[in-house]
C-alpha cells in the first residue's frame, strides 16, 4: 500500500520509452521467466492491475508500460494475502 498503483505497474511489468531512459528495463514478472515470483497482500493490488497480472498470465506474455513488442513468459506465481479473500468476493 505504500507504492502508488503507476510505480507498482512499472515494478511489475517493466517500462520501454522512446528516449532510452535509464529507468527503461524489464519488470518484476519478466525477470522471474524460467522462475518462480512471490507476490505478498496480492488483494490490496487495484482490479485494474489485478487484472491486467491475469490477462498477463492467461496469455504468458507481458507488454512493457510505453508499448513495444510483448515479452512471453513462462514462470510460476506464488501469491499470499492476510485479507479473507472469501468475504472480498461476497
Amino acid at each position: 500500500s505504500a507504492v502508488g498503483e503507476a510505480a507498482l505497474e512499472l515494478e511489475l511489468f517493466g517500462q520501454r520509452s522512446v528516449s532510452g531512459a535509464a529507468s527503461d528495463g524489464p519488470g518484476l514478472l519478466e525477470e522471474a521467466h524460467g522462475g518462480t515470483l512471490f507476490l505478498d497482500e496480492v488483494a490490496a493490488l487495484t482490479p485494474a492491475l489485478q487484472a491486467r497480472l491475469l490477462r498477463a498470465l492467461q496469455e504468458r506474455q507481458v507488454r512493457r508500460a510505453g508499448g513495444g513488442a510483448p515479452a512471453l513468459v513462462d514462470l510460476r506465481l506464488v501469491v499470499a494475502s492476510t485479507a479473507d479473500l472469501a468475504a472480498e468476493v461476497a
